[in-house]
């Protein structure tokens, strides 16, 4: 986990972008570095609820690090639907 991490630090901009910003990124930097924890620890539902609440909630972009995570999850290891992605997902925003 810990080699994981340090190659996703290494080669995202997301970390030192956050660190630099106001409050709404520090909050989806929480939550987005939870749903990494989740995606290590194999967690996938958890990975779901936080990765679309930090997407619909707080910043878009995260689209492009967590959606692609997430179509992973879907089409390549096939954990889950495409449509339990989206179920989830929403409900998560609401």
């Amino acid at each position: 986990t810990r080699r994981w991490w340090l190659i996703v630090t290494l080669t995202q901009f997301h970390f030192l972008f956050y660190a630099t910003r106001t409050l709404p990124n520090i909050f989806a930097l929480v939550i987005a570095l939870h749903s990494f924890a989740f995606w290590f620890s194999k967690r996938e539902k958890s990975l779901v609820w936080t990765s679309a609440f930090a997407i619909l909630i707080f910043r878009s972009e995260l689209v492009i690090l967590l959606g692609l995570i997430l179509l992973q999850e879907v089409f390549i290891k096939q954990k889950f639907t495409f449509r339990n992605v989206l179920t989830n997902g929403l409900m998560a925003s609401g």
